[in-house]
C-alpha cells in the first residue's frame, strides 16, 4: 500500500516493487483520509502541549524546558497507551468505505 505520492512513483521504487512482486493497491493520491499517523500525531501534539503548559505556563526555550521536552513527550506517549492506536486501526473499514463512496474525494475523516 502506498499513497501515490510523487516520491513513491520514482523509477527505482517501481522497479523494486515489480522485481519483488509487491502488488500495489489503487489509492487516492495523497489522501489524508486514510493516513492514521496524522491523527495520532495531532492527538500526541495536543496532549504534549497541554501537559507542557501545565509545567511551564508558556512555551519556553529555556535549558530546563529543553531537558523536559523529551521526558514530557515520553510521558504523554506512554500515558495514552495503545487505546488511540487501536481505535484508529478499527476505524479503517469505515474510512475505506467513506473514501470509496466519495470516489476518492473529501470525507469526514
Amino acid at each position: 500500500m502506498q499513497d501515490n505520492a510523487p516520491c513513491h512513483e520514482s523509477t527505482c521504487v517501481l522497479e523494486f516493487l515489480a522485481e519483488n512482486h509487491v502488488p500495489i493497491m489503487e489509492w487516492p493520491p495523497q489522501s489524508p483520509d486514510l493516513n492514521l499517523i496524522k491523527n495520532l500525531w495531532t492527538d500526541l501534539k495536543a496532549c504534549f502541549h497541554r501537559q507542557f503548559l501545565e509545567l511551564f505556563n508558556h512555551p519556553s526555550k529555556s535549558l530546563e524546558a529543553r531537558y523536559r521536552y523529551g521526558e514530557v513527550l515520553q510521558e504523554v506517549w506512554y500515558s495514552q497507551g495503545m487505546e488511540l492506536v487501536e481505535v484508529l486501526i478499527e476505524s479503517m473499514p469505515q474510512r475505506c468505505a467513506a473514501v470509496i463512496e466519495a470516489q476518492g474525494g473529501w470525507t469526514k475523516y
